[in-house]
């Protein structure tokens, strides 16, 4: 609204929703002869179109049950037990948390229990130590790990991603990072690694 001493008086009436809500995106039409697919494999991890991890899953323990057979052939033909051991973490173990930090935090309860059964299965047998660490142990040390390159290294990939750094006048106590506590998303967006990891031991 504009006003103008001795000129009418002009109102300007947004037509912006009020409710601000958001609309669901059209479905866009299928094309003819070509079929729409409800997942995407990136670098070797299967994401369905509303990411989740599932299908990752379910390929990566088929392929768990064939390293397991080669296992038990290398056992039979009389490899040493800490040789076992070594190529089990190498073959099985990396194969069960290959870039976990990606789609670990869209893992549901199920989808962990199905992978630590393999594991489970591996101890059985002798493939994997009882010491070892077990699945949530990997791949929360996975996580520290990379989230630890990201923020002293303004070079990596994925340092953008990154909210701004906070100064602080005073610190009470050591904190996991200096950055920004963004608005905690809920949903999908809280199960990102960035996310995720801004907020683990925050509190």
């Amino acid at each position: 609204m504009s006003l103008n001493k001795g000129k009418s008086v002009e109102i300007i009436i947004s037509t912006y929703p009020t409710d601000r809500a958001k609309k669901q995106a059209p479905i866009v039409r299928s094309l003819t002869n070509i079929n729409r697919s409800s997942s995407i494999k990136i670098l070797g991890v299967t994401f369905n179109d509303n990411l989740s991890v599932s299908q990752h899953v379910s390929e990566i323990t088929h392929s768990a049950a064939q390293a397991l057979y080669a296992l038990k052939l290398l056992k039979a033909h009389g490899l040493a037990q800490t040789l076992l051991e070594l190529v089990c973490k190498a073959t099985l173990i990396s194969r069960l948390t290959y870039a976990a930090p990606s789609w670990w935090g869209y893992a549901t309860a199920e989808n962990k229990l199905s992978l630590q059964s393999v594991i489970n299965r591996a101890r059985r047998w002798g493939f994997y130590g009882r010491a070892e660490p077990n699945l949530i142990d990997i791949c929360s040390k996975r996580e520290t790990d990379l989230f630890t390159k990201i923020i002293s290294n303004p070079y990596h990939v994925l340092y953008p991603l990154l909210p701004p750094a906070t100064a602080h006048s005073h610190n009470l106590r050591e904190r996991v990072h200096q950055r920004q506590l963004p608005i905690r998303g809920g949903g999908l967006q809280s199960k990102s690694f960035i996310q995720r990891m801004i907020y683990k031991d925050m509190y």
